[in-house]
């Protein structure tokens, strides 16, 4: 099986027991079958990364993991031809990381900028990036694994923008 005929499986990772219990459904699964894996990853999260790595390595053979950073820093660390590529699919997972909607204790009124701000990452991972991969119909992901509240929404929301685009 050829690595766009398997199953790309998203799962999202934030602070707390949302990332234990993604992350105990997602052990049950064959690796083998979804693969690659996507793991999303709020900005500042380490923990929810090393524990997602820690996954992958009990769970997998060759590890060959893709870290995603969000856009503004691909810019300044990849040469200008690999944005928008999807090489990272290529790998058997992914850590990519989104800046959060809104943090802990954070106002609602300023919780709108911030939002904004991961709602914007999400479409360039959901919808941009997909379109400027050349010769690759690939979307984002096959299946998603949403546990949690905040980023999960804005993801949900640029999914759905998606979907009415097709």
């Amino acid at each position: 099986m050829t690595w766009w005929n398997d199953i790309c499986l998203s799962i999202t990772c934030y602070p707390g027991g949302h990332t234990s219990e993604a992350l105990t459904l997602v052990s049950a699964l064959d690796f083998s079958r979804y693969t690659p894996r996507i793991y999303i990853i709020s900005e500042g999260d380490s923990l929810s990364a090393d524990k997602a790595a820690a996954l992958e390595s009990r769970n997998t053979s060759s590890n060959k993991v893709s870290n995603c950073t969000p856009r503004y820093l691909h810019m300044l660390i990849y040469p200008l031809h690999t944005i928008g590529s999807y090489e990272h699919l290529k790998t058997e997972y992914t850590l990519l990381t989104i800046p959060r909607a809104r943090r802990v204790h954070q106002s609602i009124i300023t919780t709108i900028p911030t939002a904004m701000i991961s709602f914007l990452h999400c479409l360039d991972h959901v919808i941009m990036q997909p379109l400027l991969s050349p010769g690759d119909p690939r979307p984002f992901a096959d299946v998603l694994i949403l546990n949690g509240p905040g980023t999960c929404f804005v993801l949900c929301g640029a999914i759905y923008l998606n979907k009415v685009r097709y």
